[in-house]
């Protein structure tokens, strides 16, 4: 599997992306949601959203962000290994997450 990101991204030392990306949810309220979607760990989309939300690379939109970010997460969910019922929690999980940072993201500084 893998993972949408621009090229940029894949060039990160740890140390530049711990200091870029804190995981899903904004920094204030991070702690308050899972990195996880029915035990499927999406951590590293989440790195991959807020490095495009981070405003380093300035042709980057809100749309490109949130949109490689439902993608990464479907493609996460596609490779894992699962019943039927716990992928279709897992998709609609995945729509919640888009949902949220399309209406409450605050897109690439």
């Amino acid at each position: 599997m893998g993972l949408k990101a621009p090229d940029e991204y894949w060039e990160l030392t740890t140390e530049e992306k711990n200091e870029l990306c804190n995981g899903c949810g904004p920094k204030a309220i991070e702690p308050l949601i899972p990195d996880s979607l029915w035990g499927l760990s999406i951590v590293n989309a989440c790195y991959i959203h807020d490095y495009m939300y981070s405003g380093i690379l300035p042709r980057v939109t809100k749309w490109d962000a949130d949109f490689y970010f439902l993608s990464n997460m479907l493609d996460m969910i596609d490779g894992s290994t699962c019943s039927w019922y716990k992928r279709l929690l897992r998709i609609h999980s995945a729509w919640g997450y888009f949902k949220l940072v399309r209406k409450f993201g605050s897109g690439p500084k």
